[in-house]
């Protein structure tokens, strides 16, 4: 049978590896929905300041001033661009950044209603924002959406990196704290240890009984093996002074009967000494089980 130590250690190391896993997976999901707010509100700071840039004149052209754009969407190799659309879903304008881009196909959104999703161009995950607006000019109104996206790749290597740190530091901790419980189960258990050594001296003679102090839990169990002890040293003690007193009372009977066979009394009176010894020993007998007993 496994040891008491090994089975509280496993069950210890089997609690905390289930407790650390299920933080590690909370926490990752945390900071996976804390990561795609924040590229949420990237996308929607950078969509803030496109329509700030934005003028729409009285035929209804888009005029985006390029020199007051965002830096981000005048680089081709800018991981973030942008696209306004109008209501036949024709592209009215692109940024630079854009040039290079896949442009998805974009459904009609009400007036005024904002959406964030993640979508797939040619088999990559990218994150959009849409914000439909209606643009009022004196000659009317003119529906527009604005369109932000950004590829998942930068969100994707942060979280990789982010699970590296912490499956590294959560392995560290449990590293630590495995062997801190080995330690403590270690101290826990060193009463356990000292019962187990004073009863092999018990066992082997050196000593009598447990003499050790040992906490409460322990304490009735080691009174109980001291009690047993002292009960089995008397009941032993009892049996030899049986057996010498039996001893001593079968010596007569017997020196009588050693007298009687080798006595010249006739055989009737040798017989009655020999019947009587022999009852009396059996009197004597039964008297010392009766008292062991």
């Amino acid at each position: 049978m496994m040891s008491l130590n090994r089975r509280v250690l496993l069950s210890a190391a089997l609690v905390l590896l289930v407790f650390i896993a299920g933080i590690t997976l909370t926490l990752d999901r945390a900071f996976y929905d804390s990561a795609r707010i924040g590229v949420k509100d990237r996308l929607f700071a950078r969509l803030l300041m496109l329509l700030g840039d934005t003028e729409v004149d009285e035929s209804g052209e888009l005029e985006i001033p390029t020199n007051l754009l965002d830096a981000e969407f005048g680089h081709v190799n800018s991981d973030i661009y942008a696209f306004v659309t109008g209501p036949a879903n024709t592209i009215l304008w692109r940024s630079t950044s854009s040039l290079n881009k896949p442009i998805p196909d974009i459904t009609l959104l009400e007036k005024g209603k904002q959406e964030f999703e993640q979508i797939t161009l040619d088999d990559e995950p990218y994150f959009i924002y849409r914000y439909s607006v209606a643009w009022e000019t004196s000659s009317g109104d003119y529906p527009l959406i604005f369109n932000v996206m950004t590829a998942t790749a930068l969100l994707e290597a942060q979280i990789e990196r982010y699970r590296e740190d912490l499956w590294g530091w959560l392995g560290l901790m449990v590293v630590f704290l495995l062997a801190t419980q080995m330690l403590v189960l270690r101290w826990g258990l060193l009463p356990l240890r000292t019962v187990s050594t004073e009863l092999s001296a018990i066992e082997s003679g050196r000593q009598e009984n447990l003499k050790g102090r040992y906490p409460k839990e322990l304490k009735l169990l080691t009174d109980s093996i001291n009690s047993l002890i002292t009960h089995e040293h008397k009941q032993q003690k009892r049996y030899r002074n049986g057996l010498a007193d039996l001893a001593h009372s079968l010596k007569t009977p017997l020196a009588v009967l050693q007298g009687a066979i080798h006595g010249k009394n006739d055989e009737v009176a040798r017989f009655e000494t020999i019947q009587e010894q022999i009852d009396r020993m059996d009197n004597t007998i039964q008297y010392q089980l009766r008292r062991a007993a």
